[in-house]
C-alpha cells in the first residue's frame, strides 16, 4: 500500500515549466510601500475631510466640516476621474493634479523592494546581468564568371541596412573562407529499407516530395536527405561481360556459373532464387529482356543461372552506350541481372555476405544459316542448293565454312547439319557397276582442318559426308575437343573429332588443359589442309567417280562394239554432291576467370568481366580497392552491391576540383529529427575512382550543424585522390557522400543545401538592442561594405538566429534567486527542474522524479527527469506527442551530471504518453451528412483532449484526470450531434490493453494524458 501511495504522490507532482518559474514574490511591485490608487487617495481625503473643522467668518467656532468641498462619494468618485467637463471646481482640478504628480514619488518609493534586491544582488554579491548575446546569419557569395578564387576574412564587413536609430547593422565573417566558383549541382540519396527481406531505395532528386523531382510543400519545403521508405525501388544488381555472349542468330542459350564463398542454405535455396532476377542482354537496338529457365545454388556454392535469347530477337551485341545507355566501360556483349523489388521469397538482406570467386559464361548455339561458304570455283549463296566441292569434284576439292562469331571463341563443341540434295539412299547401289567392291555410304570422307579463339586446334581425316545407313538423310558432323576412348598417343596429340555423344564443359575444359601440357610436334601421317582462320575447311579425300564414270562408259561402248554382250549394262551417272541446305550449331565457354583478388585472379582476363549495378551507375569488380591513403589494396567482391550504411545523401558539385576546399551551408527544418532515436553519426567520405574515401578531420574541417540537427556550415577540403569521372554517379563532379548507418530519422530533415556560405556575426556599434530581440530577417545582408573584386552577389537566403538581448531585470532577479538557491547542485527535484529549465530555454517543462529508472519507480541512488520540448515547434515529429530531440537529451544528460554526486545515476527521457480514444455510435441532426461531421467531430475531441497543440495559450501538464461524462457531455453540446450510444472510452500505452473506463489517470509518474491519433465513430442504427 504503501509503494502505491509514493507512486501516486509521484504522478500527482506537475513539474516546472518556463512560465512558472518567477515567483510574485520577486516582483518589484509585490510588496509596494503605497498601494494606494488615485481613487483611494481621493476617499481618502474626503474621509479626512470629516476630521477638519471648517470654520466661517470671524468666529471661534467650526460651522462645520470640510466634507461639503468633497462632493463624491465610492459610488460617484471613478466618474469624478473619468470627467473631461470644464465644471469640475476649481479646488478639485487642483486636487486632482497633485494626486497625479504624485504618482511618481509614490513609483520611486514602491521600488524599494527592488531597490533592496539591486543592492543585494548586485552590490554585496557583485553579480551582474548577462550581457547581449550578438546574433549570427549565413550568407552565400557567388563569384563573376570565369573569376579566381578569393578569401573572405573577418575585415571583409557586410551591410544589412540601418536599425531603427539610424546606425548601419554591420556583420563580420567568424572565420577565414575561400570562395570558389562551384556549386551543388546534384542531390541524390540511397535508402536500405529494412522492411521484409530488404529493399534499396533511391532519390535521383533527392530534394523533391518523392524522390523524382515531385513539389515540396511551399509554406517549408523539407525533405529527407537520407530516404525513406516512400522512395522508388532502385536498379540493383550485377552484369557480365564476355565476348563468348556475341551470338547473331540461332536457337542460343547462356548458362552463368558463379562459384561463391560464404553460402547460407538456410538463408539462401534455390527455390527462393526463382524469379528474383530479371535478366537483359544488349540487343540491337535496346536490352534484350531474356527467359530464365532456371536458377540454382549447388551445396558446393556454385550459383547457376540458364537463360534463353528469343529467335525473334536480333543478334547480341557489343555494348554501345549511345544504344543501351548506363556507364558500362565494357567492350563485349554485356548481361545484366537486376534484383526484382518485393519478392516475399528472397532480398537484398539475402544475399548480404556472399561473395564471389569464379565466374564463367558457356553459350549453346543452333541452327545458324549465315554461313559465309566457299568452294574452289570461289564463293557460294547458301540460300540456294549449291555444289559445295564443284561441278566436277576431285580429290582436294575444298569447301570452306566460314563463321568467325563461333571460331573466335573456346569451344566446346562445334556441328555441322547438312542436308544434301538428291543423294541415293545407298552410294554401293549407284556405283555397283563402276566394278569397285568396297563404295559405301562411308566411301566419301574429307579431311577437316579448323581452329577456335583458344587452344584447339582441329586436323582431322577420314571424316564421312554421309549417313551410313541412307545417304540422302540429314547428316551432323560433330566435333568435341578431346576424347576418353582414343588412344593416349592420339589424346595428347591432337584433337578428334566425334559422330555422337556429348561431353561436361568441365571435362572440355581439362582436355583442354591436358592438350596445352603436352603439345605434339610430329606431322600427321595424311595431308591435311592448313587450318584458314575463321573458317573451317573439308578437304575431299576421295573424289566421287566421274573420272571413273568417263573410263567406265568408254570402255564399254568399245566392248559393246566388239560384240560384248554384258557392256550393254548402262551405267548409273556419278553423285555430284549438291548442299540443299547447311546449318552450324556450338557450344562455347569462357575461361572460369577468378573475381576475387584472394584467388589470385588477372583482374585484366578479357573473358569475364564483372560489373556492379550501384548507386546511380555502374563499375567494374576486380578484387582490387583504393584504401583510405589512396593504395591498391586487396578484396572480396560480393555478388551484390554492398551499401555500408542505411541511409546516404550525395552531393555533386560542378566547378570543384581535387585539392579545393567548399564550405557547404545546410539549412535544416530544426526539431524535424526523431527524438525517440538515439543520436546519429554522420560519417563523410569522397568518391575517388568509383570507391569512396573516408574524410577525416583533414577532410572535415568545420562542422556548425552538431550532426545535422542544426543549420550550419560543413566545410570541406577535397583530397587530391577524389576523382570527376566516375560511373558509379555522373563523370564531371566531385561527389561527397553523407552517410548514417543505422536510424535515419535521427537527423533533420533538409530544407537547403548551398555551397560557398559563410557564417557572419553582428559587430555592435553603437546599435539599438532592440535589434537582438527579433531575428533579421532574410535579405538584409546584400553587400560587402568595402567590395571585393570578383563577388558578383550576397545573399542571406535565411533569417538570423542566435541571438539575445541584454538580460532583462526579471529574468536576472529569477536566475540570481534559483542559483542562490540551488547553489549549481542538483539534489532536490526543485533544483534539477529549474538547473535545466535555465540552462536550456528550447525545454519547455521539466518533471524530476527522484529515485526512478526505467522499469522501476523505486530505485534508491537513481534520478529521471522528464522533458518536454517547446510546444511551438512545428516541426514536431508528432504534435500530439512532442518529445526533445536526441541531441538535446544528450546535452541535457551531460550537463546534470556534472552537478550531480558521483552516486547518483541520472536519466534523460521524453514522457511516455498515455492515449485517450473514444468509441461510440452517433446520430445528427437532420440536415448534416455522417461522412463529413464525423471527421468533424473526431477533429474537435482530438483539439479538446489536447489542447496544447492546437492553442499556444494552453499548456501541456503532468497528473489530472479525464472523466469520461465530461466528454460525453462535450459531444452531445456539439451542434450536430442529435444523440450519442455506446460510449466508451478507452485508456491505454503502446503495451497495455484497451478497457474501458470511467474515468483516465496516468498509470505511471511520467505519462502525459493524450488525445489517441483517431477516434472511432460509428453511425448509430
Amino acid at each position: 500500500m504503501a509503494e502505491k501511495d509514493i507512486i501516486q504522490s509521484m504522478i500527482l507532482q506537475l513539474g516546472q515549466s518556463q512560465n512558472e518559474r518567477m515567483p510574485e514574490e520577486l516582483k518589484v511591485h509585490f510588496a509596494d510601500m503605497d498601494e494606494r490608487k488615485t481613487e483611494d487617495l481621493l476617499l481618502f481625503a474626503k474621509a479626512l475631510a470629516r476630521s477638519v473643522n471648517y470654520y466661517r467668518g470671524n468666529v471661534t467656532s467650526p460651522a462645520s466640516d470640510w466634507t461639503t468641498f468633497f462632493p463624491y462619494d465610492e459610488k460617484t468618485v471613478k466618474d469624478l476621474l473619468q470627467s473631461k467637463e470644464a465644471t469640475t471646481s476649481p479646488h478639485l482640478a487642483l486636487l486632482l493634479s497633485f494626486l497625479e504628480l504624485y504618482k511618481q514619488p509614490q513609483e520611486i518609493l514602491n521600488r524599494l523592494t527592488g531597490r533592496h534586491l539591486d543592492f543585494y544582488y548586485k552590490d554585496v554579491l557583485r553579480l551582474t546581468r548577462k550581457a547581449a548575446v550578438p546574433d549570427k546569419a549565413h550568407v552565400r557569395i557567388e563569384l563573376k564568371k570565369q573569376s579566381p578564387p578569393v578569401t573572405i576574412s573577418p575585415a571583409d564587413v557586410l551591410s544589412a541596412g540601418k536599425d531603427k536609430s539610424g546606425i548601419e547593422l554591420i556583420y563580420a565573417p567568424t572565420s577565414v573562407t575561400v570562395i570558389n566558383n562551384s556549386n551543388v549541382d546534384s542531390l541524390r540519396s540511397i535508402f536500405i529499407d529494412g522492411a521484409g527481406r530488404g529493399t534499396v531505395r533511391y532519390a535521383p532528386i533527392a530534394n523533391s516530395s518523392d524522390g523524382l523531382g515531385g513539389k515540396l510543400p511551399a509554406d517549408e519545403p523539407k525533405w529527407r536527405a537520407f530516404g525513406h521508405q516512400g522512395l522508388p525501388p532502385a536498379e540493383l544488381g550485377f552484369a557480365i561481360a564476355s565476348p563468348v555472349l556475341r551470338m547473331r542468330e540461332g536457337e542460343r542459350k547462356i548458362t552463368v556459373k558463379l562459384t561463391l564463398n560464404n553460402v547460407d542454405s538456410k538463408r539462401l535455396k534455390s527455390a527462393s532464387l526463382e524469379g528474383a532476377f530479371d535478366a537483359y542482354i544488349t540487343g540491337e537496338k535496346n536490352w534484350a529482356a531474356l527467359d530464365i529457365h532456371s536458377a540454382t545454388l549447388s551445396a558446393e556454392g556454385v550459383l547457376q543461372f540458364e537463360f534463353s535469347v528469343p529467335r525473334a530477337e536480333g543478334a547480341v551485341i557489343d555494348y554501345d552506350k549511345a544504344i543501351h545507355g548506363y556507364s558500362y566501360t565494357a567492350h563485349a556483349p554485356l548481361l545484366q541481372l537486376l534484383l526484382r523489388p518485393g519478392s516475399t521469397r528472397v532480398g537484398y538482406h539475402d544475399f548480404l555476405g556472399l561473395t564471389l570467386r569464379k565466374a564463367q559464361v558457356l553459350v549453346d548455339v543452333s541452327d545458324v544459316r549465315s554461313l559465309s561458304l566457299e568452294s574452289d570455283g570461289g564463293v557460294l549463296d547458301p540460300k540456294k542448293a549449291f555444289v559445295p566441292f564443284g561441278p566436277q569434284p576431285s580429290r582436294g576439292s575444298r569447301f570452306l565454312i566460314g563463321y568467325d562469331e563461333a571460331l573466335s571463341k573456346k569451344l566446346s563443341e562445334l556441328t555441322i547439319k547438312i542436308h544434301w540434295k538428291d543423294a541415293p539412299l545407298s552410294f554401293s547401289t549407284l556405283y555397283g557397276n563402276y566394278g569397285l567392291r568396297d563404295v559405301s555410304n562411308n566411301y566419301f570422307t574429307a579431311a577437316v582442318s579448323f581452329e577456335d579463339g583458344g587452344s584447339w586446334v582441329t586436323n582431322s581425316s577420314g571424316v564421312p559426308l554421309f549417313e551410313s545407313s541412307n545417304a540422302s538423310s540429314e547428316h551432323t558432323l560433330a566435333f568435341r575437343p578431346g576424347s576418353s576412348s582414343v588412344s593416349p598417343a592420339i589424346s595428347t596429340g591432337m584433337s578428334i573429332f566425334a559422330l555422337s555423344g556429348s561431353q561436361s564443359p568441365w571435362a572440355i575444359a581439362a582436355a583442354n588443359a591436358l592438350l596445352l601440357k603436352n603439345p605434339v610436334f610430329s606431322a600427321f601421317k595424311s595431308t591435311v589442309p592448313e587450318p584458314r582462320r575463321g573458317f573451317i575447311t573439308l578437304s575431299l579425300e576421295k573424289d566421287f567417280l566421274h573420272s571413273r564414270y568417263r573410263q567406265e562408259y568408254v570402255k564399254r561402248v568399245m566392248n559393246f562394239s566388239k560384240g560384248v554382250e554384258d557392256s550393254l549394262v548402262i551405267l548409273n551417272e556419278p553423285y555430284t554432291p549438291t548442299i540443299q541446305s547447311i546449318s552450324l550449331s556450338y557450344k562455347a565457354h569462357s575461361d572460369e576467370v577468378p573475381i576475387s583478388s584472394t584467388d589470385s585472379g588477372d583482374f585484366s582476363n578479357p573473358d569475364v568481366q564483372f560489373y556492379h549495378t550501384a548507386y546511380f551507375g555502374q563499375m567494374r569488380e576486380h578484387g582490387y580497392q583504393r584504401n583510405q591513403f589512396g593504395f591498391l589494396t586487396q578484396k572480396r567482391v560480393s555478388l551484390l552491391p554492398v551499401y555500408e550504411n542505411e541511409g546516404e545523401l550525395l552531393i555533386g558539385f560542378n566547378h570543384l576540383n581535387p585539392g579545393d576546399s567548399v564550405s557547404v551551408h545546410f539549412q535544416v527544418a530544426e526539431g524535424s529529427a526523431d527524438p525517440t532515436r538515439t543520436q546519429a553519426e554522420v560519417g563523410w567520405s569522397v568518391l575517388c575512382d568509383n570507391y569512396w574515401k573516408i574524410l577525416g578531420s583533414d577532410g572535415v574541417v568545420l562542422d556548425t550543424t552538431n550532426q545535422l540537427l542544426a543549420s550550419g556550415i560543413v566545410r570541406f577540403v577535397i583530397p587530391a585522390e577524389a576523382t570527376t569521372q566516375n560511373t558509379i554517379l555522373p563523370a564531371g563532379r566531385v561527389w561527397l557522400r553523407a552517410g548514417i548507418a543505422r536510424q535515419v530519422s535521427a537527423v533533420c530533415q533538409l530544407i537547403d543545401i548551398a555551397a560557398n556560405a559563410v557564417e557572419v556575426r553582428f559587430t555592435n556599434r553603437g546599435n539599438e538592442e532592440s535589434h537582438l530581440t527579433t531575428a533579421l530577417e532574410a535579405g538584409r545582408i546584400g553587400k560587402l561594405k568595402n567590395g571585393l573584386p570578383g563577388v558578383k552577389s550576397v545573399k542571406q537566403p535565411y533569417a538570423s538566429f542566435g541571438g539575445n538581448p541584454e538580460e532583462t531585470d526579471d529574468n536576472f532577479y529569477r536566475r540570481v534567486s534559483e542559483r542562490l538557491r540551488h547553489k549549481n547542485r542538483c539534489i532536490t527535484s526543485w533544483d534539477y527542474e529549474r538547473i535545466v529549465l535555465e540552462a536550456f530555454p528550447k525545454v519547455h517543462k521539466v518533471k524530476c522524479i527522484p529515485h526512478a529508472k526505467e522499469g522501476s519507480w523505486l530505485a534508491p541512488g537513481n534520478v529521471m527527469i522528464v522533458v518536454i520540448p517547446d510546444l511551438k515547434n512545428k516541426n514536431a515529429v508528432d504534435p500530439l506527442q512532442p518529445r526533445v530531440d536526441a541531441d538535446t537529451l544528450s546535452r541535457v544528460t551531460d550537463f546534470v551530471r556534472d552537478r550531480v554526486g558521483m552516486q547518483v545515476q541520472v536519466k534523460v527521457k521524453s514522457p511516455s504518453y498515455q492515449r485517450v480514444q473514444l468509441d461510440f455510435k452517433v446520430k445528427f441532426r437532420a440536415g448534416f451528412e455522417f461522412n463529413f461531421y464525423s471527421e468533424f467531430l473526431k477533429r474537435q475531441l482530438t483539439e479538446f483532449l489536447s489542447p496544447w497543440a492546437f492553442k499556444s495559450e494552453r499548456d501541456i501538464s503532468f497528473g489530472g484526470r479525464i472523466y469520461k461524462s465530461v466528454l460525453l457531455d462535450f459531444v452531445e453540446e456539439l451542434d450536430p450531434v442529435d444523440y450519442v450510444t455506446d460510449f466508451k472510452m478507452y485508456s491505454y500505452t503502446g503495451s497495455s490493453a484497451k478497457i474501458d473506463v470511467n474515468e483516465a489517470q496516468p498509470e505511471s509518474p511520467d505519462a502525459i494524458l493524450v488525445s489517441d491519433y483517431a477516434h472511432v465513430v460509428n453511425e448509430a442504427d
